[in-house]
């Protein structure tokens, strides 16, 4: 059966994810990497290796991006001011995390230079706010017990954090990214109908990857059962947001080009209003060269579906090899390719009824892939609890999600539905919660 994209160009996106990663090792001036491999590609041609020619342009171009990207993220625009006290204007680009009254936010100042906003407050404003700020310019705090915040504030080009003293919002950024922020904000009021308590922030956590309203200890609860990728967006929710959407289109008569058409809509959308980190990025466009694949009515091949995101994000920021979330990420579907078909074979012969083999295949397969990479990055392993309760899981999810995602689209229209379907949603919450903590019990009864 010919691929979708046939063999070469399977390779290219390897081959392009390969030379970015390298960039990390490998410091090479942009262009002499794509001289080289210019020079290697003539080779390969007149050796009548086409194949390896398109490799090697595309190993040198990855490099050569992956190279620029990384110089770009080690400019130090403010170096000359820390220490500084400073009367400047912020945009809130990313989401608050910490503990009241203390918050820290990614933010770019009026002249585009990014850094880290930290200010004190009960609530502090949204994504994509504008502030009028008043503070101090200091380096990032210096590594202590095994965390090194400036080592990861650089890997993300920030280099500078503004510790402000006093704020004052003065609007909202604009364009698509207001929009989406518009979006975001709008779906977490939609959601108070489900309960300002853990169980009910859930559905914001879910469904938006809104997991900064939810208590340390709720985090914590969910990371000891297992459940913690549930709060990051990924290949599951888009899946999911794809299901609804052509059910609705389906429901609606509407035919196969509108329908995959509105879901590479809804997949940009959803990246959009949740946040580009890496389980996103990948899951959308995994996502989306799904739905086009099937619009053109061609194959889809997974694995280079899982190569896009890994070339897309790589190449954006060669850094996200290094990220937790990336590596948990790209790890789990590599087992659910691999190891979930030869297991859900191996299950026939066994007692397992068909129903249940493939979650427990999932589950069993992406907690063992995924462990080594927990351990690692944070000295912990839960393995007894995760396959249970990740199996108990699974029926509260599609319903938390779609009933989100319905409660967010018809909040502007009908709220009092979409209040309906907020307030139906806490009772999956209630139970997925309950299901996380018997999980974080059964693993608290062996420790890793």
């Amino acid at each position: 059966m010919t691929r979708w994209v046939g063999p070469p160009g399977r390779l290219v996106v390897w081959c392009a994810a390969a030379g970015a990663a390298a960039s990390l090792v490998v410091r090479a001036p942009p262009l002499l990497a794509v001289a080289l491999g210019l020079l290697v590609a003539a080779a390969a041609v007149l050796g009548g290796a086409r194949l390896a020619a398109l490799a090697a342009l595309a190993l040198a171009g990855g490099l050569a991006v992956g190279v620029l990207r990384l110089e770009a993220l080690a400019a130090d625009p403010l170096g000359g001011s820390i220490g500084r006290r400073l009367e400047a204007t912020a945009t809130v680009t990313g989401d608050w995390r910490g503990l009241p009254p203390r918050w820290a936010a990614d933010a770019r100042l009026a002249d585009g230079a990014p850094v880290l906003l930290r200010v004190a407050a009960g609530r502090p404003p949204p994504r994509g706010s504008i502030l009028a700020v008043e503070g101090t310019l200091r380096r990032p705090d210096p590594p202590k017990d095994g965390y090194d915040e400036a080592a990861l504030l650089a890997r993300r080009g920030i280099r500078a954090v503004l510790h402000a003293d006093a704020w004052t919002r003065v609007g909202s950024r604009g364009g698509v990214d207001g929009l989406l922020d518009g979006v975001r904000e709008r779906s977490l009021a939609a959601y108070a109908p489900a309960g300002g308590d853990d169980p009910g922030r859930l559905l914001g956590a879910l469904t938006l990857g809104a997991d900064e309203t939810l208590s340390i200890g709720a985090r914590e609860t969910f990371r000891a059962s297992g459940l913690a990728h549930l709060l990051a967006v990924s290949g599951s929710n888009v899946a999911l947001l794809v299901a609804l959407v052509l059910g609705a289109a389906w429901v609606a008569g509407a035919g196969r080009a509108l329908a995959q058409g509105a879901a590479i809509l809804a997949i940009a959308a959803y990246v959009g209003v949740v946040g580009a980190s890496p389980s996103v990025v990948r899951a959308g466009v995994a996502g989306g060269l799904a739905a086009a694949a099937w619009l053109l009515s061609r194959p889809v091949d997974r694995w280079h579906l899982f190569a896009a995101g890994l070339a897309a994000l790589l190449l954006h920021n060669p850094y996200n090899a290094l990220d937790a979330g990336f590596q948990l990420s790209f790890a789990a579907v590599a087992a659910i390719l691999l190891a979930v078909p030869r297991l859900t074979r191996w299950f026939e012969g066994t007692p397992i009824p068909p129903l249940l083999a493939v979650p427990i295949a999932v589950s069993g397969a992406c907690t063992l892939a995924t462990a080594p990479i927990a351990w690692w990055h944070f000295d912990e392993l839960h393995l007894v609890g995760a396959v249970p309760a990740n199996l108990l899981a699974a029926p509260a999810v599609p319903a938390i999600l779609w009933l989100g995602v319905l409660a967010a689209a018809l909040d502007p229209v009908l709220p009092v539905a979409a209040a309906g379907c907020a307030a139906l949603a806490r009772y999956p919450c209630l139970y997925l919660y309950a299901v996380a903590e018997l999980g974080a019990w059964i693993d608290a009864q062996v420790r890793w």
